[in-house]
């Protein structure tokens, strides 16, 4: 199957350069440099698309030995998304490492067909992981760890209908983003790029601001490579508060999933967007928001506190898009819930 693989349009898109210079250097723009490069008509347009669909199978390939088609088409029909480190590698390449773990994550009711599939047809060898949520509930987190000479995939099942929430789970924002084979949403762009990444609150001990052990080491090995990790985006010099345009990374800053401050994107070109359209699909009929938590931005912030909880919860898309979050509390409270520790080792 080939239907989410674009082809290049025919002769040179850049003036002076040839096919092979061009194809390579693209293999390296980020999210952003690609999208202005979409700008420059329909030809630009087919390029992009050409460039990140095959972008998405090369990710793909180091794990499966059938990612030329099936496996990409498996990923669409259960509206699974590739999220973590995987997912900031296609958006940035040059910024973020190549993964060693191709974390997927996946809606409730099928997260099962996701985990039979690489069972049978790519003979996964697995492990499934239950983590408990909440002593009060009964309903927990599954992860499916698989295994083949290729590489190792985790299988992230989702509470709820949409594949999105357990990412909020991920330790640090530049690992918040998503892919699919149709489309993408980072919501941490402009500090992935710099190579900025704010770390989750939930992996700091409460009051202590210190991180856990496991995260401790992960922003050692991050900082190696270049990466400048902290709690609060103030960390980086000024304080900008509410009310600005930095008032995204606040504490308190309601943010969901394809929001004003996300870079979101389709990946085929404008005369290929129906094509493999589902009859239903989870990722437009639900959302995540969510507040970090943590530290605020001043004494003005949040009605004066000066530490929050931070908070995920799903909402139906239509409902954010109205604006009117006050009038659908009864909404929020339905779906709110503790994330479960999320052991990828990235």
């Amino acid at each position: 199957m080939t239907r989410f693989l674009h082809p290049y349009p025919p002769g040179v898109f850049i003036t002076g350069l040839g096919h092979d210079v061009t194809l390579f250097v693209s293999r390296y723009l980020d999210i952003r440099s690609l999208g202005a490069m979409r700008t420059g008509g329909r030809t630009g347009d087919r390029y992009v698309a050409a460039v990140l669909s095959r972008r998405l199978r090369e990710l793909v390939r180091d794990f499966v030995d059938d990612a030329e088609g099936h496996f990409i088409e498996e990923l669409h029909q259960t509206n699974s998304v590739v999220g973590s480190l995987a997912a900031a590698h296609f958006l940035h390449p040059l910024d973020c490492r190549a993964p060693s773990i191709l974390a997927i994550f996946a809606p409730e009711k099928q997260w099962f067909h996701v985990v039979a599939y690489l069972v049978h047809v790519e003979q996964c060898h697995v492990k499934i992981e239950l983590q408990q949520l909440n002593a009060r509930r009964s309903k927990g987190e599954r992860v499916a760890i698989l295994t083949s000479s290729r590489g190792k995939i985790n299988v992230v099942q989702s509470r709820w209908a949409s594949p999105l929430e357990p990412i909020m789970n991920c330790w640090q924002s530049a690992l918040y983003a998503y892919v699919t084979p149709t489309s993408f949403c980072d919501p941490y762009h402009e500090l992935t790029r710099r190579k900025r990444g704010l770390i989750n609150p939930r992996k700091v001990f409460p009051g202590l601001g210190i991180p856990t052990g496991q995260v401790a080491r992960l922003i050692s090995k991050w900082s190696r490579r270049g990466w400048d990790l902290v709690q609060q985006a103030e960390d980086w010099g000024g304080s900008p508060g509410c009310g600005t345009p930095e008032a995204r990374y606040c504490a308190g800053t309601q943010r969901y999933f394809g929001d004003k401050f996300c870079l979101t994107g389709v990946i085929a070109p404008v005369e290929a967007r129906d094509v493999g359209r589902l009859p239903y699909n989870a990722l437009e009929e639900y959302t995540v928001l969510w507040w970090r938590g943590g530290e605020t931005c001043g004494p003005t912030c949040h009605s004066g506190d000066t530490e929050i909880s931070s908070a995920v919860r799903v909402y139906p898309t239509n409902v954010l898009r109205m604006g009117t979050l006050d009038q659908f509390d009864y909404i929020t409270d339905m779906f709110v819930y503790p994330i479960a520790l999320l052991q990828i080792d990235q």
